[in-house]
């Protein structure tokens, strides 16, 4: 059975991200993921993950992460993967 994961990392940072671009802007000491956001059918799941102490990433992910017959989705994933 196929599963799709919708993903969204919602950042924040210093730099600004039209004038740098992605890369200098995902790569800048002062840029943070403060939020990820995933989709699995009609669920949605939401982890704060900013300022949280030894954040570990949660098992549903993981599993999903690890298993070949989810299929990960992302709006401008390239942003995503930066």
């Amino acid at each position: 059975m196929t599963i799709e994961v919708g993903l969204d990392l919602e950042t924040r940072g210093v730099v600004d991200l039209k004038k740098v671009g992605v890369t200098a802007y995902a790569e800048d000491k002062d840029t943070d993921v403060y939020c990820a956001v995933l989709r699995v059918g009609e669920e949605t799941f939401g982890h704060d993950v900013l300022g949280v102490p030894n954040y570990r990433c949660p098992d549903n992910i993981v599993r999903y992460a690890k298993d070949p017959n989810v299929i990960w989705k992302a709006h401008n994933a390239a942003f995503e993967r930066a």
